[in-house]
């Protein structure tokens, strides 16, 4: 028997709404259990292969990775100077060059001013050693390009290890350059080293 017919006589034979109820809850069981309409009431359907005019499309050829360009080696950086900050090193040179004005005229100040005069010398000393300027304070070898004597003995020869220079007032170097020489009192280091004479044994 075909339940399609059959359930649609009962849903529409009489009884209205509680037969239309009762035959969706027989149609939900058989659904449940499997029951399914003949298989000639739903015709297969064929797939449908759609179709093109002209020549088969050729898919796109296939494209090789690109080959990825050298990188070249990255230079190393340039060294940078404390030279190369001009504002730093205009600053330096004016308080090396205050530092030199107060030295040249201390002599020629009264002791109270004198005093005042090297409070400030190295206060410059201590703040121009801090910023990273090198002072020439070493005891040594007379050197010209580092020591400025303030008397020049016969015979010097700069660079002669017979020649001392014991510093006076400090000189400064930044990296390379030097902004103040040193000023040293130059003697032979021969003459330094003989022990004084005490007085009544003159021969």
């Amino acid at each position: 028997m075909d339940w399609k017919v059959t359930n649609w006589a009962y849903a529409t034979g009489g009884g209205g709404w509680r037969k239309a109820r009762i035959w969706l809850h027989r149609l939900a069981v058989d659904l449940k259990h499997g029951l399914r309409p003949p298989e000639a009431q739903f015709p297969a359907v064929e797939p449908h292969t759609p179709t093109f005019p002209g020549p088969p499309i050729e898919p796109p050829p296939a494209v090789p990775p690109e080959t990825p360009h050298p990188v070249a080696p990255e230079q190393p950086a340039a060294a940078v100077s404390i030279l190369d900050n001009r504002p730093f090193v205009n600053l330096t040179e004016r308080c090396v060059e205050l530092f030199n004005e107060l030295d040249t005229a201390t002599a020629d100040f009264e002791e109270g001013r004198r005093e005042l005069a090297a409070h400030v010398m190295d206060r410059l000393l201590d703040a121009l050693t801090a910023c990273g300027v090198d002072p020439i304070d070493q005891n040594g070898v007379f050197d010209r390009a580092l020591h400025q004597p303030i008397r020049r003995p016969s015979g010097l020869v700069p660079g002669d290890p017979a020649w001392s220079a014991r510093i006076i007032s400090p000189g400064f170097k930044l990296d390379r350059r030097v902004l103040r020489r040193a000023r040293a009192e130059v003697e032979r280091a021969d003459a330094a080293a003989e022990p004084p004479v005490p007085e009544g044994n003159h021969d």
